[in-house]
């Protein structure tokens, strides 16, 4: 799903405009990064969390020349589902 499907879905089932959705999400979107940044971790009950990590360096070979290069440190986030979430997946998929 879409930033805009969801906008849409969530406008048609809330009764609010698209600009109301969009705005409210955009909201959410930058407390998520705001609480990435402070805290490194942004719970949401019943949907999961979401964890900032730093990556560590690592050598990665490259294909063409055969040489082996390191990566840098860099900023990642990890998001890990709710039971919830992952039992709706697997019945999806039938497991």
């Amino acid at each position: 799903m879409t930033k805009v499907e969801l906008i849409n879905k969530l406008a048609a089932e809330t009764g609010l405009t698209k600009k109301q959705v969009s705005a409210v999400l955009d909201a959410f979107m930058d407390s998520l990064a705001e609480s990435l940044a402070k805290d490194g971790e942004f719970r949401l009950g019943g949907l999961g969390r979401f964890v900032g990590k730093v990556q560590k360096p690592r050598k990665v070979n490259l294909f063409g020349t055969g040489q082996v290069k390191t990566t840098s440190k860099k900023p990642a986030v990890r998001f890990r589902p709710s039971k919830a979430v992952l039992a709706a997946v697997a019945k999806h998929f039938g497991l």
